[in-house]
């Protein structure tokens, strides 16, 4: 399945660009959020329609991530590996709301690092 739409977290923020391939780890990571309904691409999208989102200019070369893609994916490696650290607080309420961000932020530059992407 391919998702239509973005996913957003409650505050807005990426989980899931849209165009992405769910895999297993992306729907436990939609259920960890308390996403329970995403929008499918049905088949493929035509080849000569553009991407809605796209602004002219700021696509990837051949061999580079989308930035925001790359995020979206550390966001989800992180939130999954999280879950289940987090899984018996409500991370939606002080104070581990604010743990939970120290701890997501630490482990995307983690990941950011160990994968070769620098550091922001």
């Amino acid at each position: 399945m391919t998702l239509a739409a973005p996913v957003h977290d409650r505050s807005g923020r990426l989980l899931i660009p849209a165009g992405m391939s769910l895999q297993d780890k992306h729907l436990r990571v939609l259920q960890a959020w308390g996403v329970s309904e995403v929008r499918i691409q049905d088949g493929d999208p035509p080849a000569t329609d553009p991407d809605p989102d796209a602004v002219e200019g700021t696509q990837p070369t051949a061999g580079e991530e989308d930035p925001d893609a790359a995020e979206a994916r550390l966001g989800a490696t992180a939130d999954e590996a999280l879950a289940e650290r987090f899984q018996h607080c409500d991370i939606e309420r002080f104070p581990m709301d604010g743990i939970y961000r120290i701890a997501r932020r630490a482990m995307i530059d983690e990941l950011r690092q160990s994968t070769g992407g620098g550091a922001q």
